[in-house]
Formats: C-alpha cells, structure tokens, sequence
C-alpha cells in the first residue's frame, strides 16, 4: 500500500466536508496526509490559489518519482510499484 494525499481548500465552504478525511482514509492502508491549499471550494482552481495547488502537486509528484526504498512495501506492492510508469 503506498499514501494517499488529500489536497483541499482551506477555507471550508460546505459544512457537510468538515472531517479532515472526508472519507479517504478508508482508503488509505498505506497511510495519508493532508495538504490544504488556499480559497475555498469554489475557487481553488482560480488566480492565485491555483500556482500553490499546482506547485504542491509539481512537488507531490516530483517525490513520488524519485527513487524509493521499497522494502517497507509488500511484495505485491513492490511488484506493482516496479511494474509502473
């Protein structure tokens, strides 16, 4: 199992997504962390809010390219970690 990363707006416009994980940690075997972007729901995607979402993920991605030390991974996870792009 590899970590879930739940970006959200910090801002919380729909009182009905209060929980921190809002659902995903069931997902989440391998472990989950948060990143709250700035603005709201409405306007994450919007001038400027949008270059801290894309520079956090450019940095999510970056790191999950980077070489990893897979034997704390099962090795059906490490096969399916090796197997893609």
């Amino acid at each position: 199992s590899v970590p879930v990363t739940l970006f959200r707006a910090s801002e919380k416009a729909l009182r009905g997504l209060d929980g921190l994980q809002n659902g995903w940690r069931q997902f989440a075997l391998g472990g989950f962390e948060v990143l709250e972007i700035d603005g709201d729901h409405g306007n994450i995607l919007n001038e400027p809010n949008v270059r801290q979402l894309a520079a956090t993920l450019r940095a999510k991605l970056d790191e999950a390219q980077s070489p990893r030390d897979f034997s704390r991974y099962s090795p059906e996870d490490r096969a399916g970690a090796l197997s893609s792009p």
